[in-house]
């Protein structure tokens, strides 16, 4: 499936895209690289983003109900205002700067990683690689 010329498939690089407000129900972007994407009132019902690199995103006010994201990485993601209802959360990974929505409490599985809250700058070519490359 193509979205505003974004191919939407499992381990897709959409480092930065404009995907704000799109309609994403039940996609399957399973370890997608999305880092610095903008996804704010994205809809992502039933999508799964399990294992995906959601760090540094704009996620503000995005529907991610019954979404499954299992070991996602939600470092420095904005959440605020999203919908995370019957979201599986199992595993992410976040540290201090994620915003989470207002009165939401991560899973007991969540892994808070302190260490990530200053990571150093990548370069514009470590962008343009798909983020599982690094954790080989």
């Amino acid at each position: 499936m193509v979205i505003n010329g974004y191919q939407i498939e499992p381990k897709a690089n959409l480092y930065n895209a404009d995907l704000k407000g799109a309609d994403l129900r039940g996609a399957e972007l399973r370890d997608a690289n999305m880092e610095e994407a903008n996804l704010s009132g994205a809809i992502f019902e039933l999508a799964d983003l399990s294992y995906a690199n959601l760090s540094s995103a704009n996620l503000t006010d995005a529907n991610l109900s019954f979404t499954e994201m299992t070991g996602a990485y939600l470092y420095g993601t904005n959440l605020s205002g999203a919908n995370l209802e019957g979201t599986r959360l199992d595993d992410v990974k976040y540290d201090s700067k994620t915003i989470w929505p207002d009165g939401f409490k991560p899973p007991q599985t969540a892994k808070m990683d302190e260490a990530r809250a200053n990571p150093i700058e990548s370069t514009e070519s470590e962008r343009n690689k798909s983020w599982w490359q690094f954790w080989k």
